[in-house]
């Protein structure tokens, strides 16, 4: 079931929107004015009927389902007052939310159940005063329709029906008798308990101006809601930290909505050392390299934690950016050189080029680059340089990250390195020269994205034979393959 449409269109829920639109100048065939048309139409035809007419005409309406609910709703409401229907809803909400809902698109079989006869209830409570009811109701509706999606295997017709009865709700909390700010924690705790996307309607109640005394109020009360979310047993530890990293997200909303952006940075600071907010540097260092450093505020007062970059490697991109924006070079290219000795690829060298280069140190770093993908002697730190003197002592400093390696591992894709890096530099006495150091009974497809036939081309020009002898091994190898 589609969203309301009447939802869909609003911008804001101010009183003045039906006065405004009414003073709105639309075109004279724009669809507006053919609505307007159509409904002054329909106005005069219905005042020209009998109340007999009438009847029968609600009669037939009434066989569509959709109409026949809408009357029965207002039927209740006025008869059975509201009390007695604010205590009956539960006991509907239950009995629709019992049985599971499914789909087959084979035969369009399924069944989904109508919630439409509580949403019109919902709607129809705020017009007798009674906003306040519908937000008790709306929370005791979201957690059984969290239950009932949970439950589900359908193509989302039963998300999209909770969303419509939703929609009506956060339109009442904006009529509800709470304070501005209870109303903004009643909205926050909702989006905070929702894990389905029922509550993406609430974006509209957020589009209303709130003071900042409002804002302020919303920041103390996150910040004193508790932030340890024990786990069930067998549940993955990411379940609590996206708990406790949404409860982190909505209070840094808050501090900036009330103007303390101050305060923000020391809030991911906290949740990065508890090692929960995997994220917590790279928005870090995204708001700071976008200029949005707080006054008192230093990066290089950051101080990371190991753990968190074990856990998440974007962070280690976060925060190489960020010393990028600092311009601290020998820093940034031993955060590339880290990750070269990880992940030694042609890519990798070049970045790390780049960075060495701006910090000069590039010849120091090639010869131990090129040491490590010929030897799988990793040249850092300083004291296992020098004890080498095949190599210059390394120039740069620790990364910080954590180091990974296993050269044990990766000799093919060294090996593919150095004849890729030997390419790019159109050295084919390199390039041969490391061809032949494949180790005897390996396949030579595929050297760490270096294929024998690129070889071929690199070589052909000085090594004519050698090439001929490649290319035959090739079309050989395809000849004997099933």
């Amino acid at each position: 079931m589609a969203l309301l449409p009447e939802v869909q269109e609003e911008e804001t829920w101010s009183d003045d929107d039906e006065a405004n639109e009414e003073s709105a100048e639309v075109a004279p065939h724009s669809p507006q004015t053919h609505a307007k048309r159509s409904t002054a139409a329909l106005r005069s035809y219905l005042e020209q009927q009998t109340k007999p007419q009438l009847m029968v005409l609600l009669e037939e309406l009434a066989e569509a389902p959709v109409v026949r609910e809408s009357i029965l709703g207002r039927r209740d409401l006025m008869m059975g007052g509201v009390k007695t229907l604010v205590h009956l809803t539960p006991q509907e909400i239950d009995h629709l939310s019992a049985e599971p809902s499914w789909s087959n698109h084979w035969d369009e079989a399924g069944y989904t159940p109508d919630y439409s006869r509580v949403r019109d209830r919902l709607q129809a409570f705020p017009d007798k005063g009674h906003a306040d009811e519908v937000i008790a109701l709306g929370k005791y509706f979201q957690d059984a329709g969290t239950r009932h999606v949970e439950l589900s295997y359908d193509e989302r017709e039963t998300v999209e029906a909770i969303v419509a009865c939703l929609t009506v709700v956060f339109r009442a909390l904006s009529r509800s008798s709470l304070s501005a700010a209870e109303q903004m924690l009643s909205a926050a705790e909702a989006e905070l308990d929702d894990e389905y996307d029922l509550c993406r309607v609430a974006e509209q109640f957020w589009q209303q101006d709130y003071a900042a005394a409002d804002w302020q109020s919303l920041v103390e009360k996150l910040t004193h809601r508790p932030r340890h979310f024990p786990s069930t047993p067998g549940e993955e530890p990411f379940v609590c930290n996206y708990c406790r990293d949404r409860l982190t997200n909505w209070l840094i909303y808050a501090l900036e909505q009330s103007g303390r952006h101050d305060e923000i940075i020391a809030v991911y600071e906290r949740e990065a050392e508890k090692c929960t907010a995997t994220y917590a540097w790279f928005i870090i260092s995204r708001r700071l390299t976008a200029g949005k450093r707080p006054n008192n505020g230093s990066v290089m007062a950051l101080k990371p934690c190991r753990s968190i970059f074990q856990a998440s490697p974007v962070n280690c991109i976060a925060l190489r950016d960020l010393r990028e924006k600092e311009e601290n070079w020998l820093q940034v290219a031993a955060m590339h050189a880290n990750n070269f000795f990880q992940h030694p690829t042609l890519a990798a060298f070049q970045k790390r080029q780049q960075s060495a280069e701006r910090a000069h140190v590039w010849p120091a770093v090639r010869t131990g680059a090129l040491h490590y993908l010929g030897r799988g002697v990793c040249p850092h730190p300083p004291c296992r340089a020098a004890k080498d003197r095949a190599i210059a002592i390394w120039p740069l400093p620790a990364s910080g990250f954590p180091d990974n390696l296993d050269p044990q591992n990766l000799h093919l894709a060294i090996i593919g390195t150095l004849i890729a890096i030997a390419m790019e530099g159109n050295r084919p006495d390199e390039v041969l020269h490391w061809y032949d150091q494949r180790k005897p009974g390996i396949s030579t497809w595929g050297w760490g994205g270096v294929y024998d036939d690129r070889i071929a081309e690199a070589i052909v020009q000085r090594y004519p034979e050698r090439a001929l002898n490649i290319w035959r091994e090739l079309v050989e190898a395809c000849i004997v393959q099933p």
